[in-house]
């Protein structure tokens, strides 16, 4: 990777964090649907001039739920267990928030962060001669996880403590760049952007899960979820060619 690229890549972030702030601060940190609405046109218009990009269709079904899907709910394994155990400890996240959060973060946004972040920058850095594998797997997702750094001023504003904002902004930067991986083996081996949208959903829909676990059953699918998902990972990893 030449130095311009480099210094371009470490600067992408921006071209996502920017125009965010910019509509947060003119339609207000609160009105969710105005906020999203003005991501979703920012990244069209992205999509509409970007280099190598706009040509993916939906994805064939068999891709999306092999690749997609599958695997992840195999890594959620254990949250997916202690749904089904009696109680109300494990309840759906997702009962109680307002329907313009619950479509922000399980639709709009695995949407546009996977065309952001896995489409046009994957794609980006493949036009600029980025042909190492490694590097596209381990080194792009930091573009993604420094994007959410975002959230510890968002916290912060709304009137979380400093410490606390800064380990929830933490955990969210860690998880977001093994997800990232995860998405952008995706990509090189599929060459889909909507897999990677499938898995996001996925993953969303989940959470971080809890490890507050009553049982040690759960321990067990837990670590047999994730030991699967490691495998069937390093297995695609593998098999990409750029």
């Amino acid at each position: 990777m030449d130095l311009s690229t480099l210094l371009l890549a470490l600067a992408y972030p921006l071209v996502y964090l920017i125009p965010v702030a910019v509509i947060r601060k003119a339609v207000g940190d609160r009105n969710v649907v105005a906020e999203q609405g003005g991501r979703a046109l920012w990244v069209l218009l992205l999509r509409r001039f970007a280099v190598g990009a706009g040509g993916d269709g939906p994805g064939s079904f068999r891709d999306i739920v092999t690749y997609g899907v599958a695997p992840v709910l195999v890594l959620f394994a254990g949250s997916a267990y202690s749904l089904l155990l009696p109680g109300d400890k494990f309840r759906s996240p997702w009962s109680s928030r307002p329907r313009a959060v619950v479509l922000r973060v399980l639709v709009v946004s695995p949407v546009l962060e996977e065309i952001v972040f896995r489409e046009l920058f994957v794609r980006w850095l493949v036009s600029r001669g980025v042909k190492d594998v490694p590097l596209l797997v381990f080194g792009s997702p930091v573009a993604f996880s420094a994007a959410h750094v975002q959230n510890l001023v968002v916290n912060v504003v709304r009137g979380m403590d400093l410490r606390t904002a800064g380990a929830s902004c933490l955990l969210q930067i860690v998880y977001t760049y093994l997800f990232g991986i995860y998405a952008t083996i995706l990509l090189l081996e599929t060459g889909n952007v909507w897999v990677c949208v499938a898995a996001h959903v996925v993953a969303n829909g989940f959470g971080f899960p809890d490890f507050r676990l009553r049982r040690s059953s759960e321990w067990v699918v837990h670590g047999i979820g994730l030991t699967a998902f490691i495998v069937i990972s390093r297995s695609l990893y593998a098999s990409i060619t750029v």
